[in-house]
């Protein structure tokens, strides 16, 4: 995915609610692109400039109107620049400037834990497998109050990324670690029928596929805005009735929120957990 309409009417949303400081420090997980919607939504831009207290930059006209994103598109980085923000991503495509981190297994360097106000996901931890380190180094960057933009295929372009996201994810990851909901939506397009032709090929050489009922699917995605509210360690969602009780105290401290939620010990605990996490 890259940056699109959508997310600069998002952020004109963030900026005149006051949920986005001036100068704020940006990092994108992946390093975005600016698609031709964007390019066109030059109110938009204007809108979320006056809001910036900056002139409003002088972008590239779109390359073509197209599907798929061009790959001469621009950065987003010179956007982010010309807005007041403080820009870094993180990459390990050789991406000039980008801060080399595998979300697969890499840790967030203690410099960079919590410094910045906005970080965004556009269409990027979907190509991770190791989804447990991917989000907690998203919330390892973000400061307390910080924005997280996530903005993710839930459903469609068969044989694209590695994982699709339901909307339950978020919700759970949410309330694993006290993230405020700022905005939520599904969006879809039209259906297409029949699989890619490289999918097609490669299941063609096992089955027939010919006889079978017509295939269509509905490329859906997920675009979710949350909220950093305490200076605490990443928690992972854990799929379990609300309310539930933990089977032993390993697992109980593992998802402390979960379990221990609206009890004595959870308060003690988070306390417990907000100091030794100041003091890393």
């Amino acid at each position: 995915m890259a940056l699109n309409q959508q997310f600069l009417q998002l952020m004109v949303w963030l900026k005149e609610k006051n949920h986005l400081p001036q100068k704020s420090k940006v990092v994108e997980i992946g390093a975005q692109q600016l698609n031709d919607s964007f390019l066109l939504a030059t109110q938009d831009i204007a809108r979320l400039s006056k809001l910036c207290s900056v002139p409003t930059p002088n972008l590239p006209r779109p390359i073509a109107p197209q599907r798929h994103l061009d790959p001469a598109a621009p950065y987003a980085r010179s956007f982010y620049t010309a807005l007041g923000f403080e820009y870094s991503c993180v990459d390990i495509d050789r991406t000039p400037g980008a801060i080399p981190l595998d979300l697969n297994f890499d840790i967030v360097p203690s410099h960079l834990a919590g410094q910045f106000h906005l970080v965004t996901n556009f269409g990027t931890t979907e190509h991770i497998p190791n989804q447990l380190n991917a989000f907690k180094i998203i919330h390892d960057l973000a400061a307390p109050g910080a924005i997280m933009i996530h903005e993710l295929p839930s459903q469609g372009e068969i044989n694209h990324g590695l994982i699709n996201y339901q909307p339950k994810f978020f919700e759970l990851l949410a309330r694993a670690n006290d993230y405020e909901i700022l905005f939520f939506d599904f969006r879809w397009s039209a259906p297409e029928h029949g699989l890619p032709r490289p999918l097609q090929e490669v299941i063609g050489c096992f089955v027939d596929t010919e006889n079978r009922p017509d295939f269509a699917t509905s490329a859906a995605a997920l675009a979710v805005v949350v909220r950093k509210t305490k200076d605490l360690p990443f928690v992972p969602p854990a799929d379990v009735p609300y309310g539930s009780k933990a089977p032993n105290r390993q697992i109980e401290s593992r998802y402390g929120p979960v379990f221990q939620r609206n009890s004595l010990l959870f308060s003690l605990a988070n306390r417990l957990r907000s100091l030794l996490w100041r003091i890393r």
